[in-house]
């Protein structure tokens, strides 16, 4: 439930004075008198050398479409589940052949609900919550990623899925 790590990934690879200033980030700042999140770089590396590749995926932090839903759309859940799809074409990614809904978060033995996650920035209205998914490509793609409104924020991040593990 902490943020333990960060994952930077960009496609078109990093310049020089890009990868520095990541270098230079030795601590993030936290409000509330909180302790600041220090900084290490572990690992330099390409997408296809760090990232494993895989079929199934889940969520760990709510799904958002990026578009609002309006009576008239259809059923809710297939609406949701088109978002979900729209969202893999925009990311480069292969139209999943199985979306199925996750009621909770499960991960490292507890289940958090996704009510429990802030879904919008400061300022802006409350998002709804649509929750998790679970999905699954024909071929293996790499993750995580991340799909949907607020993805750049961490919200509709998309983590692999081992062999046997569910989600709720």
């Amino acid at each position: 439930g902490h943020l333990d790590h960060l994952l930077v990934i960009c496609k078109t690879g990093l310049d020089l004075e890009e990868q520095l200033a990541l270098d230079r980030l030795n601590s993030l700042w936290q409000p509330g008198g909180k302790p600041e999140i220090r900084c290490t770089p572990l690992k330099w590396s390409t997408v296809e050398k760090l990232l494993e590749p895989a079929t199934r995926f889940t969520n760990s932090t709510p799904f958002i479409p990026p578009h609002h839903y309006r009576p008239g759309r259809g059923d809710l859940g297939d609406w949701v589940a088109g978002q979900v799809v729209l969202e893999c074409r925009n990311h480069g990614l292969p139209a999943p052949v199985r979306i199925n809904p996750v009621r909770r978060l499960s991960i490292r033995g507890r289940d958090i609900a996704w009510l429990d996650f802030r879904r919008n920035r400061k300022g802006d209205s409350i998002r709804h919550e649509y929750g998790g998914f679970e999905i699954e490509f024909a071929q293996p793609v790499r993750g995580p990623f991340a799909l949907g409104y607020g993805c750049h924020f961490g919200l509709g991040q998309f983590r692999p899925l081992g062999s046997g593990e569910k989600n709720a």
